[in-house]
């Protein structure tokens, strides 16, 4: 009867061979799967923040804090050079998510700026970016990367900055009036987007984020997240609840 028992050593082996390439695969992908959600707005200053422009002396009047969330107004100055909110960590992977309403009635553009570098002497952010645009809200959580060189849409993919119509799923949903709730999530060179649920962006750009032009640039796969302010536009937009999750 012993003998036609499986050898214990086999088994063993197997079994801790198994754990091995667990654990190297998990330390490949970098994933952390105990990964928490992390508030990194408190709701009542910008600790961890900063604002960035080649002007702050009037940038810094455009962002503040008002009933526990970020308010960027311009009151109808449009006689600025722009600015971002800059997140005062480099980020490789990771989720964010948060909440935003604005004043649609308004022509101002703002977005999320992914994994980028800042760029003053030229007034501008390297890198992917997410659009937030009330005065056409179908562009909300597509993809449009502004590093020098490219300049265009990425998803929808496009030869230039023009992007007049995209056709959105049916059950796309945009609140004017109210809330909306983005989600993104950057992992190597794949990013998504979710507007209200629903998703918006699934984009692959391997042989793009991670080519020789956006390597040079130091962005594409790790840098900054910031919040737009575009250069002489009058906005009048809000940032709640804003979360992030670190992946790697």
């Amino acid at each position: 009867m012993i003998k036609n028992l499986p050898n214990l050593s086999k088994i063993l082996s197997i079994h801790l061979l198994l754990t091995f390439l667990f654990i190297n695969t998990s330390c490949k992908t970098g994933k952390n799967n105990n990964s928490k959600w992390e508030t990194i707005f408190n709701g009542t200053n910008l600790n961890g923040w900063t604002v960035e422009s080649i002007d702050n002396y009037t940038s810094n009047n455009f962002w503040k804090i008002n009933n526990q969330y970020i308010h960027c107004i311009t009151n109808g100055d449009r006689n600025h050079s722009g600015s971002w909110l800059v997140y005062n960590k480099e980020l490789e992977d990771f989720e964010l998510k948060f909440k935003f309403k604005s004043n649609h009635s308004l022509q101002g553009n703002s977005g999320v700026h992914l994994r980028s570098s800042l760029d003053l002497p030229n007034n501008k952010m390297q890198g992917p970016q997410i659009d937030i645009h009330p005065p056409k809200p179908f562009r909300t959580g597509l993809l449009y990367d502004e590093t020098d060189g490219v300049k265009h849409w990425l998803f929808p993919l496009t030869k230039g900055w023009r992007l007049e119509d995209y056709f959105h799923k049916k059950d796309w949903n945009y609140n004017q009036n109210g809330w909306n709730e983005l989600y993104i999530k950057c992992v190597g060179t794949k990013i998504i987007t979710e507007l209200n649920g629903i998703t918006i962006t699934n984009y692959n750009g391997k042989g793009i984020l991670n080519d020789t032009l956006h390597q040079k640039k130091g962005v594409g796969l790790k840098g900054l997240i910031a919040f737009q302010l575009h250069k002489k536009h009058d906005i009048d937009i809000a940032f709640k609840d804003i979360q992030l999750k670190i992946l790697k």
